[in-house]
């Protein structure tokens, strides 16, 4: 339970960050639900269009996500 305290405190110090985060991730998830979004070289759009390399890099952000949170690399106060 403490974690969790801690979590929720870490959320309220940085609320600027947090907001920032949820853009973030909304941006992204309206880009990736949009297939048809502006592709610049055209002639790659097949390729930076492939849900393959999306799901990579998703599996990718969210393993070094739970990486670090495993680490607990967090700044002690």
């Amino acid at each position: 339970m403490t974690k969790l305290k801690r979590y929720l405190v870490n959320l309220k110090l940085n609320d600027l960050q947090v907001i920032i985060a949820i853009t973030m991730i909304a941006i992204g998830g309206s880009l990736w639900y949009d297939r048809h979004y502006f592709f610049w070289p055209p002639n790659l759009q097949s390729a930076l269009n492939d849900w393959r390399i999306d799901y990579f890099y998703f599996a990718s952000w969210h393993g070094a996500y739970f990486l670090l949170l495993h680490l607990d690399l967090t700044i002690p106060y």
